[in-house]
């Protein structure tokens, strides 16, 4: 049965940006269906927090990282469902981003570390689970950081199950998006990184279970020795790169290390494909104007099948007496 008229209690439009205290006199009846948990948004200097199921303001700060923060803190406690906080427009983040487990991070516009912040500016929480960032463009403002560790645009340790999508990670003081301890359940999707100093995409230590999918890196170690796509995993359960993109990369595109690279692509780098250890393979790629092709660097049980290698100067070196080698077409 609708609601009658005279039992509404209307909200002006403008009210829902306006203070919390406002807000907590007009409280409407009825909302549309959620979007999310919590929606961030600017209004002048402020930051907003509204609450996505009853539409009304429960955080506002000059300071755009305080009300993210307390928005994915005041999500369910205890959940095993995922919860969305939204965040819309451009914010300046003046203080590390701490993205619970079981929780959608989207980004529609651009969040910009502030000055010496000299920290993450996302990190998944260590040891989470079921944690999903998806869009935006995260500019690190690496020029104005310091340290040799922290300053990453996205960061996790430990965490299973998780996933960054269609994301732009851009001028981190370190790598783009790093990932440290044992991670494991992973996917990379549509993820452009760019202009780092470190590398682009760094997944070290034990990686299980890990995919990239459509991935594009370019111009990253611009201060250090890192490729485009650094996978320094120790475990053989391997990781698995598809349709992946690395060019002007200003030291290599791929350093892999227990790593399926297919479809691939590498252009105008030292190095398209490196294998940092045994079983790495490179199947079906594309490679051109490089240097050197793929350096098996006498690594035992690697393979390079059916690879394109166009215009490069040493197309395929240091292939071991265990490794493969063969129908790749050299143009």
């Amino acid at each position: 049965m609708p609601i009658p008229d005279e039992l509404r209690r209307y909200v002006p439009r403008t009210d829902l940006y306006d203070s919390a205290e406002l807000i907590s006199y007009h409280m409407p009846v009825e909302q549309p269906p959620a979007t999310a948990s919590y929606i961030i948004f600017k209004k002048g200097n402020k930051a907003y927090a509204k609450n996505g199921v009853y539409g009304h303001i429960e955080y506002e700060d000059t300071d755009s990282a305080n009300v993210i923060q307390n928005a994915l803190d005041s999500l369910t406690e205890n959940r095993t469902w995922k919860e969305k906080v939204l965040i819309i427009g451009n914010h300046t983040i003046t203080k590390k981003i701490t993205v619970p487990s079981y929780t959608i991070l989207e980004i529609r516009g651009k969040l910009f570390l502030d000055d010496y912040v000299n920290d993450y500016m996302l990190e998944m929480e260590t040891g989470g689970n079921d944690i999903m960032i998806i869009g935006g463009l995260l500019d690190g403002n690496g020029a104005n950081q310091t340290g040799t560790t922290t300053p990453d645009i996205i960061h996790g340790t430990d965490i299973s199950n998780f996933a960054i999508l269609y994301t732009k990670v851009t001028n981190s003081h370190v790598d783009g998006i790093d990932l440290d301890g044992t991670c494991e359940h992973g996917l990379i999707l549509g993820v452009t990184a760019y202009n780092n100093q470190g590398a682009g995409i760094h997944p070290p230590g034990n990686m299980r279970d890990f995919r990239l999918i459509g991935c594009t890196t370019y111009n990253n170690g611009t201060t250090t020795t890192r490729y485009g796509y650094l996978i320094t995993t120790a475990i053989r359960r391997a990781t698995v790169l598809v349709g992946c993109v690395a060019y002007n990369e200003n030291n290599g595109g791929f350093r892999l290390s227990y790593a399926s690279a297919i479809g691939c692509q590498a252009y105008n780098c030292p190095v398209g494909f490196f294998a940092e250890s045994s079983r790495v393979r490179v199947i079906g790629c594309n490679i051109r104007d490089c240097t050197t092709g793929i350096d098996l660097n006498n690594k035992d049980y690697c393979m390079a099948i059916a690879n394109c290698i166009e215009n490069t100067t040493n197309p395929i070196i240091n292939v071991s007496a265990t490794s493969l080698e063969t129908d790749n077409l050299t143009i």
